[in-house]
């Protein structure tokens, strides 16, 4: 039977989107360790945005097929935009008509902010839904874990530093202009 861990779920502050961080990443490992088991610890640690082979619960498994759908989709409309071949860049996973038609409207906004703070919503609210049924359980202290995830990612978009980061990679280049 699976463990409930009321008191650390109890005792956590709640998370809004693209809100200042009640606690970071760390804190929250920090704080679970006291009370997880050690299984559970190490499950919890390996959670993470980006789609990975190694699931252990059926719940990442979901989380993982499902960003991967969107992400394939995307590599997709890219690919054909630019002529290119996706295959070389498409990951084994199953597809999924509501992911496809997602990343099809996230490909055809004008803002690549404004598609990534979408993307970022719709992963937000994805866990939401994937947690409606957790309550003090592991797969509530992941989806947790996974949104701390999505507002450190937000709110750790700092503008000039990408201006910056954009000069520098377009100063490499032939025939450079400054903007």
């Amino acid at each position: 039977m699976r463990r409930a861990y009321y008191y650390t779920l109890a005792s956590l502050p709640s998370l809004f989107f693209a809100s200042p961080l009640p606690l970071t990443i760390k804190d929250f490992f920090s704080q679970c360790r006291f009370e997880l088991t050690s299984s559970d610890f190490t499950i919890l640690q390996s959670a993470q945005l980006c789609p990975s082979d190694d699931a252990p619960l059926p719940f990442l498994k979901k989380w993982y097929n499902r960003e991967r759908q969107i992400r394939n989709e995307l590599v997709r409309l890219r690919a054909r935009k630019l002529g290119w071949d996706a295959g070389r860049y498409l990951r084994k996973g199953e597809d999924g008509q509501t992911a496809v038609k997602f990343a099809r409207d996230i490909f055809s906004m004008d803002s690549p902010d404004g598609a990534e703070m979408r993307l970022d919503q719709a992963r937000w609210n994805y866990l939401s839904e994937m947690e409606s049924n957790h309550y003090f359980d592991l797969e509530k202290l992941i989806s947790y874990a996974l949104k701390l995830k999505i507002n450190e990612k937000i709110l750790g978009l700092d503008p000039q530093k990408g201006w910056e980061k954009q000069e520098a990679i377009l100063a490499c280049l032939p025939g450079h202009i400054n903007l």
